[in-house]
C-alpha cells in the first residue's frame, strides 16, 4: 500500500517594524494538489507544497503629541509652537485607530489660490537647454586633489570682497591676501597629534581623500538662495513653520541629526527645481524627512507613521508617488555632506568637547530657519558655529592653529558670519524658532540654549 508524505506545519516569515508595506495583507499561495500517478510497473508518488503564511509585522506606535495640530496653533497665535519633553520610549508594538478627521497643517487664513501641481516642468537653462546648476556661482574654485585643510592656499590671492552686511545672504566664506597667507603657514608646520591609527572609525588614513571629496559635494549640491522668488504662493516664513514642525517630528522619532539637516537641504534644493503649492508644501516636508530617514538611519519611519503624522492629511499612495517624484527631481543626488561631519572634525581641535560641540549643533539648527544661510556650505557653518560656542563658552583662545588646520577658514573669514548668525537667528530665539529652542532647553541637550540666551543678555544689542 502506497503511503503519502504529509506536508510539514508552515513557518511564518517575518518582516521588519518599518516595511512599508507591512500594512499590506500578503495571500497565502494555494496549495499544490497532490496528484498520483497510476502505473503497474512503479510506485505511488505524492507531493504536496506546502503553503507559506506571510504574518503581518508589528508597526511601531505613531507618536500621539506631534501632528500638524500643533502648526496650526502657531499660525492661528502670534507664538511659535513649544515641544513637550515626552521622553518616554515606546516597548511594545501599539495599533492606534484614528477616527478623527485629518486637519490640514501649515495652511494660512489666506484666499485661496489655484493650486500648482508638482509635475511642473524642469526648469531648463535657455541657452545650453541643460538643467540649472545654482552652483555656477560660486566664486571659490577649489582644486580637488588639494587636501582640505590645505585647499585655501589654492584659491586667487587677489581676490577682493566686502565685510558680510547684516540682511545678506552668507553664501560662502570671504577670501583675502592675509588669509591665504596664514593658511598656508598652518598647512605647512602644523602637526596633527591626533593619529587615531587605533581607531579605526576615525579612518585617518583616508581623510585626505574624504573631504575634499565632501568639500565637492557641499558646491555642487548647493540650493539656490533666491528660489523663493519663482515661488507663486510661498513665503519664506511658510518655509520657517514647516522646519519647526519638522524639528518637532524629527524629535519624537529620535532620529540622528544628519536626518535633520539632509531633510531640509532635499526641501530646498527641490523647492529650487519645482513651483509648489501651499497645500502641498508640508506633503514635500514629510517626503523629505522619509527620504531622509532611509538614508540615514537604521530604523527608519515606516510610511503609516509619516500619515500619521500629517492627520492622515495624504494618503498612503501620495506619498510613496511623492517619493519617486522627489528623488527623480533630485537626480538620485541624495549624499549632500551635512554640517555634522565637517563639525566632527572641527571638534579634534578642542578634543572633542562635549560642551562646545552640543552648542554648536544648536547654533547650526538655528541657522537652519533663516534663509540668509542656505546656500552656505556646511563646512562653513560648520565652522561658524564651532567659532561662537567656544566664544560663548568664554575659552581664552577662541581660533587656534589646529582650528585653522581641520576647518581651513580663519577668524578674520568667520567673524563676519558669526555677527550675522547672532544678530539674525539667535536674538529672539522662543519666537524665532520655538521648538529648536525647547528642545535644547531640555537637560538631555545640558539647556544649552538658555545658556545662550543668558550671554546674549549680557551683549549689546548692536
Amino acid at each position: 500500500m502506497a503511503h503519502v508524505r504529509r506536508a510539514g506545519p508552515a513557518r511564518a516569515a517575518r518582516t521588519t517594524e518599518t516595511d512599508e508595506n507591512a500594512a499590506q495583507q500578503v495571500a497565502a499561495p494555494a496549495k499544490a494538489k497532490s496528484t498520483r500517478q497510476q502505473s503497474t510497473s512503479s510506485k505511488n508518488n505524492s507531493s504536496n507544497s506546502s503553503s507559506n503564511l506571510l504574518k503581518q509585522g508589528a508597526r511601531r506606535a505613531a507618536l500621539s503629541d506631534v501632528s500638524n495640530r500643533v502648526p496650526v496653533a502657531a499660525i492661528a497665535g502670534p507664538t511659535k509652537p513649544t515641544v513637550t519633553t515626552t521622553t518616554s520610549k515606546l516597548t511594545r508594538p501599539v495599533r492606534r485607530e484614528w477616527s478623527q478627521a485629518p486637519v490640514p497643517a501649515l495652511q494660512e487664513a489666506a484666499p485661496l489660490v489655484e493650486e500648482v501641481e508638482l509635475t511642473v516642468s524642469d526648469e531648463e537653462d535657455a541657452e545650453t537647454g541643460s538643467e540649472v546648476d545654482h552652483s555656477e556661482g560660486m566664486q571659490i574654485d577649489v582644486d580637488d586633489a588639494v587636501p582640505a585643510w590645505g585647499r585655501a592656499a589654492q584659491r586667487d590671492a587677489n581676490a577682493v570682497d566686502h565685510d558680510i552686511k547684516l540682511g545678506e545672504p552668507v553664501l560662502r566664506p570671504r577670501f583675502f591676501k592675509e588669509d591665504l597667507a596664514v593658511m598656508n603657514e598652518v598647512v605647512h608646520t602644523f602637526v596633527d597629534e591626533w593619529e587615531e591609527w587605533s581607531d579605526i572609525s576615525m579612518v585617518q588614513e583616508y581623510a585626505e581623500d574624504i573631504f575634499p571629496y565632501l568639500n565637492k559635494l557641499e558646491r555642487r549640491l548647493t540650493p539656490n538662495v533666491n528660489y523663493m522668488a519663482n515661488q507663486t504662493e510661498l513665503e519664506w516664513k511658510m518655509r520657517g513653520i514647516l522646519i519647526d514642525w519638522l524639528v518637532q517630528v524629527h524629535a519624537r522619532f529620535h532620529l540622528l541629526p544628519e536626518t535633520l539637516f539632509l531633510t531640509i537641504n532635499y526641501i530646498d534644493r527641490f523647492l529650487s527645481a519645482k513651483t509648489v503649492s501651499l497645500q502641498k508644501l508640508q506633503l514635500v516636508g514629510a517626503t523629505a524627512l522619509f527620504v531622509a530617514s532611509k538614508y540615514e538611519e537604521i530604523q527608519c519611519p515606516s510610511v503609516s507613521e509619516v500619515i500619521y503624522m500629517v492627520d492622515n492629511g495624504y494618503t498612503n499612495e501620495e506619498l510613496l508617488m511623492a517619493e519617486r517624484f522627489m528623488i527623480g527631481m533630485l537626480n538620485f543626488e541624495l549624499g549632500w555632506p551635512g554640517p555634522m561631519s565637517f563639525l566632527r572634525r572641527i571638534s579634534k581641535a578642542d578634543d572633542y568637547d562635549i560642551d562646545t560641540r552640543t552648542i554648536a549643533k544648536y547654533l547650526l539648527e538655528t541657522m537652519l530657519m533663516s534663509e540668509l544661510f542656505i546656500a552656505t556650505p556646511p563646512s562653513f557653518a560648520a565652522a561658524i558655529a564651532n567659532y561662537l560656542a567656544r566664544s560663548v563658552l568664554g575659552r581664552s583662545e577662541v581660533w587656534t592653529d589646529a582650528h585653522i588646520y581641520f576647518s581651513s577658514y580663519t577668524e578674520p573669514q568667520i567673524v563676519p558670519a558669526v555677527n550675522v548668525l547672532i544678530h539674525e537667528c539667535l536674538r529672539d530665539g522662543r519666537t524665532r524658532h520655538g521648538a529648536i529652542f525647547e528642545k535644547y532647553a531640555d537637560k538631555k541637550h545640558k539647556k544649552v540654549s538658555l545658556f545662550v540666551e543668558q550671554w546674549l543678555s549680557t551683549r549689546p544689542l548692536h
